[in-house]
C-alpha cells in the first residue's frame, strides 16, 4: 500500500462525517522551542480538536521533525513521519480550519511559514524542502489554501 493512501486511512480515522480531504502534503516542523511549542497545543482555545502524543505533550520535542499534512474543507491534521521507514505515525493535532492562519510563504528554494490556531502563543514553522519539487509545490498550495493572519486592532 502506498504512502499517500497509509496517510488518507489514518486521517479518515479522525475525520469528521462529510469532511472531505483536499491537500496532503510533507514538511519540516520546527524552528520553534519546544516549551512554546508544547504551550501552544496545551493553551489551544476550546473547539480546537488536539490529539496530542504520549500524555498530552503535542509537538514537544519535535524540532525538525517531518511530518505529514492533510488538509480537509474542514480541518487541518497532523501526522507523525517514522524516520527509520518514511511512514505515517500517530495522530499528533487537528485544528479547525477556520481557527488557523499562516503567513506569506518566504523563500524560493526552501518554502517557509508559520502556520499558527487560535490559542497559540508561538507560531510553528513548517519548512517545505525542494526535492521532491512536489514538496514545494504542496507547501505553497497548503499556503494559498489557508487565510493570512487577522490584522489586530
Amino acid at each position: 500500500m502506498g504512502r499517500r493512501r497509509k496517510l488518507l486511512d489514518k486521517a479518515a480515522e479522525v475525520m469528521r462525517p462529510g469532511d472531505r480531504v483536499q491537500l496532503t502534503a510533507m514538511a519540516k516542523l520546527g524552528n520553534v522551542a519546544a516549551r512554546a511549542a508544547d504551550s501552544a497545543l496545551i493553551g489551544v482555545a476550546t473547539g480546537v480538536a488536539v490529539a496530542a502524543l504520549g500524555g498530552g505533550v503535542g509537538f514537544v520535542g519535535l524540532s525538525q521533525r517531518e511530518v505529514y499534512i492533510v488538509l480537509t474543507d474542514q480541518q487541518v491534521i497532523f501526522f507523525a513521519n517514522v524516520p527509520s521507514t518514511g511512514g505515517v505515525g500517530k495522530h499528533l493535532a487537528s485544528f479547525d480550519r477556520n481557527r488557523v492562519s499562516v503567513d506569506e510563504p518566504r523563500g524560493s528554494l526552501f518554502v517557509r511559514y508559520r502556520f499558527m490556531a487560535e490559542g497559540f502563543t508561538e507560531p510553528v514553522e513548517l519548512t517545505f524542502p525542494p526535492i521532491p519539487p512536489s514538496l514545494r509545490k504542496q507547501g505553497r498550495l497548503l499556503a494559498a489554501a489557508l487565510p493570512r493572519p487577522r490584522p489586530s486592532n
